[in-house]
């Protein structure tokens, strides 16, 4: 016996790991290449930016996201403030 019973294991995979999806949202290929659509990237572009396997930390540096969020996209409408302006 492992000592575990039926209802006190966790659960494993995907579904667990994602919960009700809200964490994958804008995860999906077809998301990522309206999104980058949306935001002024040329369709050839979005689609190469969108249609990667790389995760979001990796994709920040590149050249299309880079061009369809600025870094003055993010200090305008989203109110955060460069931590270069602390530094100063």
């Amino acid at each position: 016996m492992s000592g575990h019973s039926g209802t006190d294991r966790r659960e494993t995979g995907r579904s667990a790991a994602c919960g009700n999806g809200a964490e994958r949202s804008g995860k999906l290929p077809r998301t990522k290449v309206r999104n980058l659509s949306e935001r002024g990237v040329a369709r050839r572009w979005a689609v190469a930016g969108g249609n990667t396997r790389k995760g979001a930390w990796r994709l920040s540096k590149n050249g299309t996201v880079c061009a369809a969020l600025p870094d003055d996209w993010f200090t305008r409408s989203a109110g955060i403030i460069p931590l270069v302006s602390f530094c100063q």
